[in-house]
């Protein structure tokens, strides 16, 4: 593989999740709740997605395209299918809550007031 010269202009790309189909969303959902799927089916929605995704991204004029993240239902998940020590604690409090940290509430009061 021969790595492409930009001559002329540059090239155009994205990083980051792009919006998937809703039902794509309902087998990964039903994947990742541990509710019950049909592989195959989601392995061929998958790829049906993707295929138009990246069919999509070619019409824009995207020069590099990528397969929208759609095998990811976030970050969260991707690194916990892959890494062992991550865990789900959905009833701890951020780190930076705000109100263990008054620079933190500072910070983002301001931001906000901004909008």
């Amino acid at each position: 593989m021969t790595l492409q010269q930009n001559t002329g202009r540059i090239q155009t790309t994205h990083i980051g999740s792009l919006p998937r189909p809703h039902h794509l969303l309902d087998q990964l959902k039903a994947k990742f709740s541990g509710q019950p799927f049909d592989q195959e089916a989601f392995d061929a929605a998958l790829r049906q997605a993707v295929a138009d995704v990246v069919r999509k991204q070619v019409e824009c004029g995207i020069d590099i395209v990528t397969d929208g993240e759609f095998s990811k239902p976030g970050f969260f998940t991707y690194i916990q299918e892959r890494l062992s020590g991550f865990e789900a604690r959905p009833t701890r409090r951020c780190c930076c809550s705000s109100r263990r940290s008054p620079p933190f509430r500072n910070t983002t009061r301001s931001i906000s007031s901004r909008r």
